[in-house]
């Protein structure tokens, strides 16, 4: 299955709260569903928590293959971009397709605060490499954390690097019950520790609250 990620910031001009209730209320896509679309969630910054990344949320939609999503994005795409730039900036965005692995199954959608990771390898490490040491030895080092209530690599899709290196390799979405369990994972000595196994050469995260639109 299609993992879609759309990372998307407000435009200057419109307040934080006019934009989510935009992207929830007006969207087309809030509003209309495509009967290949299996599930769309939009997660909205938490900005009281810690990021390095500048987004303020991230669509999140699932298709069952990429020709799904192709067919999709043909009958739908030009009525969703027409109406973006009402309430997205525009030179703040970025996507993702990604494939889902599953190291710890996450909680229902609306109940707890998502870390948002969004990564890329160090320079030098194979792509192969890359995911059998994200998979097989941090994952397991990250589950190690306290207060960790659910966990999913996304994996960046084959075909990206077909054309050039993708930005990023990947997504981590990790499940906490609250902001403060959040807070005290990322200051804990073993999240730190997963941190410093030299995986990772770049990322960019923030934290979020997962708001499901239909599935």
């Amino acid at each position: 299955m299609i993992h879609y990620h759309y990372f998307i910031t407000h435009k200057p001009s419109i307040t934080l709260d006019e934009f989510y209730r935009y992207w929830r209320q007006k969207h087309p896509l809030a509003a209309a569903r495509h009967e290949l679309t299996r599930r769309y969630i939009q997660s909205h910054r938490v900005h009281e928590l810690p990021a390095s990344a500048f987004f303020d949320g991230v669509a999140e939609v699932w298709w069952d293959n990429q020709d799904a999503m192709v067919e999709v994005g043909r009958a739908t795409g030009r009525q969703f971009r027409a109406d973006e730039p009402n309430f997205i900036d525009m030179t703040r965005v970025e996507s993702l397709a990604a494939a889902d692995t599953v190291i710890k199954e996450q909680p229902a959608p609306g109940s707890a605060v998502k870390g948002i990771f969004i990564v890329k390898r160090r320079a030098g490490l194979t792509l192969p490499s890359f995911r059998k040491q994200w998979r097989e030895v941090h994952a397991p080092a990250v589950l190690k954390t306290p207060g960790v209530r659910g966990y999913v690599q996304s994996l960046t899709l084959d075909a990206a690097y077909t054309w050039a290196e993708p930005r990023w390799d990947g997504v981590a979405h990790l499940w906490f019950d609250d902001a403060a369990a959040a807070q005290a994972a990322m200051a804990s000595a073993e999240m730190k520790a997963a941190g410093e196994d030299g995986l990772v050469g770049a990322r960019a995260f923030f934290f979020a609250r997962e708001n499901l639109i239909w599935s």
